[in-house]
């Protein structure tokens, strides 16, 4: 390990020069270039999906293999499903302790579920106001140290899950926006609305962020494939194709949540023809 030697800095003062000693620490750091996994299976696919009320989207999760929700909503008694309620950031991080210790006591959970997102950053927001003494984020006088915090904060029970081979899923509901152009059009845009921090973090942790909504013709959908007006996209190489190599925008989801995820397997195993409309000209 490298020590660069004493330094000495001058800060201004009243009066007479103060000298600060300090000792910079440099680590050997080892580069990790080993080959990375570059295959998945659809166990391994983490989601952040984003959709209008009672849609279908916790119901979609419960079909997930040995799935656990932490439920920041109000749970759904109309579900079969196992979830443990939490409206603060030390309650979740006794969730997160008791699923790991599951897992190596019966290794029977597999993918655990954040509903809703918003709502969970909301909870890690009170906890970081209490560690670090804030009446509330966003203090001048912090320079961004509470929100790189909070961030923190948000991001430790997530990567103690996947550390432990656990898939984390995000849900939360989805907010439009009015985007104004500089010729002073504007244009709505359909994104998540898990709040900043949230969003950042799940669709960094996630391979799809997916918009679950109705097409025109009023069937169920999601939307893994984004542009300017919605908030989507794809992570996943040589999945989610159609049959002809073509890539996905949506995903069928059918009638009811089980149809819904036996679409979501087929998709993911290229499994859908893409029809195509045939126009005859008319003579």
């Amino acid at each position: 390990m490298a020590i660069i030697k004493k330094n000495t800095i001058v800060k201004p003062s009243i009066g007479k020069e103060k000298e600060s000693k300090f000792k910079l620490l440099i680590p050997n750091i080892d580069l990790n270039m080993e080959s990375k996994k570059t295959t998945v299976t659809f166990d391994d696919i983490s989601w952040f999906i984003h959709g209008m009320y009672h849609v279908g989207k916790t119901s979609l999760f419960t079909q997930f293999k040995n799935s656990f929700i932490i439920s920041f909503d109000a749970p759904n008694k109309t579900l079969d499903y196992n979830y443990r309620y939490a409206n603060d950031y030390e309650t979740v991080l006794g969730i997160v302790n008791a699923i790991i210790n599951r897992v190596k006591s019966h290794n029977d959970i597999k993918n655990v579920i954040f509903d809703n997102v918003r709502l969970y950053g909301k909870a890690v927001g009170v906890f970081t106001c209490k560690q670090l003494n804030l009446t509330h984020m966003g203090g001048n006088d912090m320079r961004g140290q509470d929100w790189a915090a909070n961030e923190t904060n948000m991001l430790i029970p997530i990567f103690e899950l996947i550390d432990n081979g656990i898939t984390v899923h995000g849900i939360t509901h989805t907010k439009k926006d009015d985007v104004f152009t500089v010729e002073g059009k504007f244009y709505n845009v359909y994104m998540p609305n898990g709040g900043t921090q949230g969003n950042n973090v799940f669709c960094q942790q996630t391979y799809i962020t997916g918009r679950y909504t109705f097409n025109t013709q009023g069937d169920r959908i999601l939307l893994i494939a984004g542009d300017n007006f919605v908030e989507a996209a794809s992570k996943v190489k040589g999945h989610f194709l159609f049959s002809d190599g073509t890539p996905m925008r949506e995903i069928p989801l059918g009638r009811d949540e089980i149809e819904a995820y036996d679409n979501l397997v087929k998709a993911f195993e290229n499994g859908f023809t893409q029809t195509r409309k045939v126009f005859k000209k008319k003579v």
